[in-house]
């Protein structure tokens, strides 16, 4: 009997962090008087998200970084709830740059997140990870550093065993970088091992040709910010996205 392989589908996630009132949540971690008059902003940040999903993405991208494994800090528990409760029913995936990432686990499942992509680089134990987010009914995912050599943990379990895999085309926990053509061969290698696996890549992500470049090369997901929230009209930016991913997935 022939298997017929299962392909990945395409998958547009703005990321919240380059709206307005998330650029606003990120800067307000580092006053503390302005962050005890940020939550008056949380039903804006809820409104953003909204938005998107009338727009047509397929996920919400959250960008979790505590000061530690990135030097900066953006969204926390707060943060997150609010958008849960104005988008309830949207996928939210989670991209914790975090040391801990256990830590994180509790309250994101009791939020209702449905991936929670953790650093590979972060911890020692990455099944073991992987394992406790599949045991609270998670997707989990591996993200991938530039500076990563792939060569030493491409079969690995963890890869083999997580959803999806994040490579990151710029280096995380700043904004506004340009995006890092040496990635591309990353991206192609990892599809060639895994046909069916989700991956997704992150950092200054353009309609155009470094689009066309990452989906040709094996991206079947992609993270977006301000690209998307800073187009005149995100539908329209939104379905250019999956015009150019339908070609190829």
């Amino acid at each position: 009997m022939q298997v017929v392989q299962k392909k990945p589908h395409a998958v547009v996630a703005p990321s919240l962090l380059a709206c307005d009132f998330g650029t606003y949540v990120y800067n307000c971690t580092h006053n503390p008087i302005n962050r005890t008059h940020m939550y008056l902003y949380v039903g804006k940040l809820g409104a953003e998200a909204q938005r998107m999903m009338d727009s047509g993405a397929d996920e919400l991208h959250i960008d979790v970084m505590d000061g530690h494994f990135v030097p900066n800090i953006s969204f926390g528990f707060a943060d997150i709830e609010a958008v849960r409760k104005y988008v309830p029913n949207a996928f939210l995936d989670c991209h914790l740059m975090v040391t801990d990432p256990l830590a994180w686990l509790p309250t994101l499942r009791r939020i209702g997140v449905q991936n929670i992509t953790f650093h590979i680089e972060a911890v020692d134990n990455p099944l073991d990870i992987i394992n406790a987010i599949h045991n609270c009914g998670i997707q989990a995912g591996v993200s991938i550093k530039p500076n990563t050599i792939i060569d030493n943990i491409e079969n690995s379990p963890a890869i083999q065993s997580c959803d999806r895999i994040l490579i990151m085309t710029v280096e995380p926990g700043f904004g506004g970088q340009a995006f890092m053509q040496s990635m591309v061969p990353k991206i192609q290698r990892l599809r060639s091992i895994y046909p069916d696996k989700c991956i997704e890549v992150d950092g200054g992500i353009t309609l155009g040709d470094i689009l066309h470049t990452v989906t040709k090369a094996g991206a079947n997901a992609i993270v977006a910010g301000s690209c998307i929230f800073r187009s005149q009209n995100s539908t329209e930016t939104i379905q250019s996205f999956h015009t150019t991913l339908r070609q190829y997935f």
